[in-house]
C-alpha cells in the first residue's frame, strides 16, 4: 500500500474514533499527528494545545508543539515545550534529541553534546545523535573526537552519506586532505557543492522523517489499528 493510500485509511479510521470519542486526549493526539504529517501545522497546534488542556501530562503533545515550533524557527517556544515534555519524562528520547539539535542551532555545543550523550545512553545505536554529536565536536575544534562518532555510524552503515561527508570535514580540519577527499567521493558530496549537495540530502532526510518515520511511530503506537 502506498504512503498516501495508507494515510487516507488512517484518516478514515481516525474520523470514526474522533466521532465516538471527541474529547479523548489519545484520539485527539492521533488526529493532530495525522494533520501534522499532512503539513497542516496550525491546525495540528490547535489540537495539541487542546490535548494538553485535557491531559497536562501528555509528553507527546508537548513534544509535538515544540517540534512544529522548532521547524518554524520559533526556538524559544520550542525549547519551552521540549522542556515540558522532558520534565514529564526525563528519559523522553525524542525531546532530548531535538533539544540537542536546538542547542546546536543556538551555538550551545557543549550543552548539545550532553543531550546527545543522554540519548545515546538510552539508545546506543541512535545514529542521528552520534552524527550530531560529531558535528558539535567539529564546531568546538575537536575533529579527532568527532571522528570516533562518524566511525561508529559507519561501522553500522558504511554507506551513510552524512557520516561520510562529516568524517571528510573532520579529516580536512586535521589536514588529512587525501583521506578527506576519499570520504567526499564515497558520499558523492563535496564542500564546494554544499548548498546543492547537502541541502538536497537533508531535504530527502527530512521528507523521510516527516512522512515515513512519523507514520511508522503512529502505527507502532496503534497496534490494534487495522488497515
Amino acid at each position: 500500500m502506498k504512503l498516501k493510500e495508507l494515510i487516507q485509511c488512517l484518516i478514515k479510521k481516525n474520523e470514526l474514533d474522533l466521532k465516538a470519542n471527541p474529547n479523548d486526549p489519545y484520539v485527539l493526539l492521533n488526529t493532530g499527528m495525522i494533520i501534522e504529517i499532512l503539513g497542516n501545522y496550525d491546525e495540528a497546534l490547535t489540537i495539541y494545545n487542546r490535548v494538553v488542556k485535557l491531559d497536562p501530562y501528555s509528553k507527546e503533545a508537548f513534544f509535538r508543539i515544540g517540534l512544529i515550533n522548532y521547524k518554524r524557527s520559533s526556538y524559544n517556544i520550542a525549547l519551552e515545550h521540549f522542556n515540558k515534555a522532558i520534565n514529564i519524562d526525563h528519559n523522553y528520547l525524542d525531546a532530548l534529541y531535538y533539544k540537542g539539535l536546538l542547542s546546536v542551532v543556538l551555538d550551545q555545543h557543549l550543552a548539545a553534546i550532553e543531550l546527545f550523550d543522554r540519548v545515546i545512553s538510552l539508545d546506543p545505536f541512535h545514529k542521528q545523535s552520534w552524527n550530531d554529536k560529531g558535528v558539535a565536536l567539529i564546531m568546538l575544534n575537536r575533529p579527532q573526537a568527532a571522528l570516533s562518532c562518524f566511525d561508529f555510524i559507519l561501522s553500522i552503515d558504511p554507506s551513510d552519506k552524512n557520516a561520510l561527508y562529516q568524517k571528510g570535514i573532520a579529516l580536512e580540519d586535521m589536514g588529512m586532505e587525501e583521506q578527506a577527499e576519499a570520504c567526499f567521493a564515497k558520499a558523492n558530496l563535496y564542500p564546494d557543492k554544499i548548498e546543492e549537495g547537502i541541502e538536497e540530502y537533508e531535504d530527502k532526510s527530512l521528507e523521510k522523517i516527516d512522512d515515513v518515520t512519523e507514520l511508522e511511530k503512529f502505527l507502532r503506537a496503534n497496534p490494534k489499528l487495522k488497515i
